[in-house]
C-alpha cells in the first residue's frame, strides 16, 4: 500500500470513528488531538491546487472540502526569480540537432 493510500485509509476510519462517536447516545466534542489524526494536503495560503484532474476522466474533478489539518509551508511555494540576461551576454538558438543558426553580438 502506497503512503497516499495508507494515510486516506487512516483519515477515513478517524473520520467515521469520530461520526460513529457523534452519533451516539453521549455527547460529543471533538478535541485538538483527534483533529490532529486527520491529514490533508492543504498546507499553504492560498490553496493553488483546486484541480484534481485526471486526464483521461471525460469530466472535471475539483478538491472537496476535507476535515483535517497539516502545518503550513508557505515556503515551499515560492516562485524561483529566473535569471536575468545581461546586455553584454552572447545568445546562440539551435532550431534543431542538425541546424545552427550563427551568434549575433
Amino acid at each position: 500500500m502506497s503512503l497516499t493510500q495508507h494515510i486516506t485509509s487512516d483519515n477515513v476510519a478517524n473520520i467515521r470513528t469520530q461520526i460513529a462517536a457523534k452519533n451516539g447516545t453521549e455527547p460529543y466534542r471533538a478535541t485538538v488531538v483527534q483533529t490532529r489524526e486527520v491529514l490533508t494536503d492543504y498546507d499553504v495560503f492560498p490553496y493553488p491546487r483546486w484541480w484534481r484532474g485526471i486526464p483521461q476522466y471525460p469530466y472535471p474533478i475539483v478538491a472537496e472540502r476535507e476535515a483535517g489539518w497539516r502545518p503550513r509551508q508557505d515556503g515551499c511555494y515560492r516562485v524561483a526569480t529566473p535569471p536575468t540576461c545581461d546586455d553584454n551576454q552572447r545568445t546562440c538558438f539551435q532550431a534543431s540537432c542538425s541546424t545552427i543558426y550563427p551568434c549575433n553580438s
